[in-house]
């Protein structure tokens, strides 16, 4: 589907890397003006360690979307009540783009809409128990750039896009 796309940070095993999210910057860079999605756990821990005072949105310059059973105490966000409410309305708008940030259910969902994957892959490893579907993300999406962190250069940035 045209305008979606998955970000995500992994370790060398394809273990995603919940403590550390995808490097602020490069992140920041790409959904800027966008739409984003995310699970309940990425949104909290976005909220605690991420939001800056005063702020309008859980991330700055982007529309974010949270996945909740518990919409009455989500702020700088609006909440999505399930998956299956992420309606094409939501995932369509032009040259705005749909990101799904976070959680596994979000990016299984997202891996099968997605025309592009912007992942940060760390070499080190991180022990989270959930591994993002890269035989899925090899067989149907080709590496199309890849470049080192310049803040740290045991992260590489890899972006995929689907193959045709």
């Amino acid at each position: 589907m045209k305008n979606v796309a998955i970000v995500a940070a992994i370790d060398y095993v394809g273990g995603f890397d919940f403590e550390h999210p995808y490097p602020k910057q490069q992140f920041l860079g790409l959904v800027k003006g966008h739409k984003v999605i995310m699970a309940r756990n990425q949104y909290n821990y976005l909220l605690t360690n991420s939001v800056e005072e005063g702020g309008t949105s859980i991330i700055p310059e982007a529309e974010c979307f949270v996945i909740t059973n518990r919409p009455d105490d989500v702020i700088l966000a609006t909440p999505v009540l399930d998956l299956g409410s992420i309606n094409l309305d939501l995932l369509q708008g032009g040259e705005t783009k749909a990101f799904f940030m976070g959680g596994l259910g979000s990016w299984d969902l997202g891996l099968q809409m997605a025309e592009e994957v912007y992942l940060a892959i760390s070499d080190g490893y991180f022990g989270s128990g959930k591994f993002f579907r890269t035989g899925y993300l090899m067989e149907h999406f080709n590496v199309v750039d890849r470049e080192l962190c310049p803040e740290n250069d045991k992260v590489c940035f890899v972006t995929y896009k689907r193959k045709i």
